[in-house]
């Protein structure tokens, strides 16, 4: 009797038991479903970055070599050939590519409409096309003439809404890994002579010109280095880049084996 009592009672599990064992499964799945989406949504948009570099890679290659020097029929052969390649696939969320800037000489800049673009492109972009040269022929909102390197970045941040300058990950002072901020500047107050740097300094309203990674975005070391990065390594403290246009290509120049591309906001060796 006392046995038969015993297994009565240790067998299977009581309601409750159930109860907490799937409570405890949803809270694990809570978890886990945004993390692998989040993974999942970081690994699609690096997949689309890549497609983006190699697309204006191949472009630029195109344009520059090739007898046609249409930037749209250019773009749309070199945007097949990559479907070709990936099995009629350039962007893994079907987002589409477009040119958001072009300079006519083989650079552009490619869109997504599913993943936007790049910070760095983003600035750019709107640099070019705002202010497509000299900034002191344009006013502000307040009708009042933009003439300094000071003025057009308040532009930027308040037709932008930022408070601080968009934030990536590289290597800072003395080398050390840490947050990093893209700003931008110019050696003649154009968009074309513009150029992006990432730098310590994230108030949009302040000057400080120290740099740890420069983009060459004006194509000082030639044509093929336009919109490439650099890690400045020739300075621990960083490079201070208000420099006029031999000022930079000679930073460039110091620097031009230390290539670098920003991925996922994080700056990597090539």
């Amino acid at each position: 009797m006392f046995k038969r009592r015993m297994k009565k009672h240790t067998a299977g599990f009581t309601l409750a038991e159930l109860l907490i064992v799937v409570a405890i499964l949803l809270v694990l799945i809570a978890i886990a479903v945004p993390l692998f989406a989040g993974a999942l949504g970081n690994a699609e948009e690096a997949t689309c970055e890549a497609n983006r570099r190699s697309l204006k890679s191949t472009f630029l290659a195109a344009y520059t070599l090739g007898d046609d020097k249409n930037s749209s029929t250019v773009f749309e052969k070199c945007l097949a050939d990559l479907k070709a390649e990936n099995n009629g696939i350039a962007c893994p969320t079907d987002g589409s590519y477009s040119i958001k800037s072009d300079d006519g000489e083989g650079h552009i800049v490619v869109r997504c409409s599913k993943h936007g673009l790049r910070v760095d492109e983003g600035i750019l972009a709107w640099i070019q096309e705002t202010y497509n040269g000299a900034w002191h022929q344009f006013v502000d909102e307040d009708g009042k003439q933009i003439t300094s390197d000071i003025g057009i970045r308040r532009q930027y941040a308040l037709q932008h809404g930022l408070t601080e300058w968009p934030k990536v990950t590289g290597i800072g002072k003395d080398g050390a890994e840490g947050a990093l901020y893209i700003e931008f500047k110019s050696f003649g107050n154009t968009s074309n002579s513009s150029f992006l740097y990432a730098g310590t300094n994230k108030d949009p309203n302040a000057t400080d010109w120290n740099a740890y990674y420069v983009c060459d975005s004006a194509g000082l070391l030639g044509s093929d280095s336009k919109g490439q990065w650099y890690r400045i390594t020739s300075n621990p403290k960083g490079e201070n880049i208000a420099k006029d246009e031999a000022g930079m290509k000679a930073i460039l120049e110091k620097n031009k084996a230390n290539k670098v591309d920003l991925v996922n906001d994080k700056f990597v060796d090539m």
